[in-house]
């Protein structure tokens, strides 16, 4: 049985309750990625790290046009989520990409939890992984201390660079 945003429902209870509304979760998949549903409000726990292969793969397979999606609903970042694995509050914020979607994460965890609907409106939308390629980066799901350590690198790949070539500032 298939969800309506590309998760396919396998039914199997899974331990964790569904963070909006309190259902028990059932596990699912997206292509070979492992998924938490709700059957109620169809919400989707994933993985961080699998979330741009997720999206790539949904967007692999849809041939309905982009989509124009509307304003980001700023009163999502007031809600309060607890991480469905440890309990702790998930950290809700905007989704750094396409869709105006307010996601929330468990950095603890590596979780991500989206609304339904969310996917889709992230899916049909231009790929900014194509972006992100066209300056060698790599977008992965992760923690703020991971994407830090990621920045620093950068700094000193490009640091070098500029060294070497003895480029200065005007």
């Amino acid at each position: 049985q298939e969800s309506g945003e590309g998760v396919r429902v396998l039914g199997e209870p899974t331990p964790f309750e569904c963070p909006a509304c309190r259902r028990p979760l059932v596990l699912g998949s997206v292509d070979r990625t492992e998924v938490s549903t709700c059957q109620n409000c169809r919400g989707l726990l994933l993985p961080q790290a699998a979330f741009f292969d997720t999206v790539r793969y949904l967007r692999a397979r849809s041939s309905q046009p982009p989509l124009d999606p509307p304003p980001t609903n700023l009163k999502e970042l007031k809600r309060k989520l607890r991480c469905p694995r440890c309990h702790a509050p998930m950290d809700t914020h905007p989704y750094g990409g396409p869709g105006n979607i307010v996601i929330d994460t468990c950095p603890r965890c590596e979780l991500l939890w989206l609304d339904y609907g969310e996917l889709t409106r992230i899916m049909k939308l231009p790929d900014i992984r194509e972006r992100f390629v066209a300056f060698d980066w790599e977008p992965v799901g992760s923690t703020p201390e991971a994407f830090g350590s990621e920045i620093q690198k950068e700094v000193a790949k490009w640091t070098k660079v500029i060294r070497e070539a003895q480029i200065k500032a005007d």
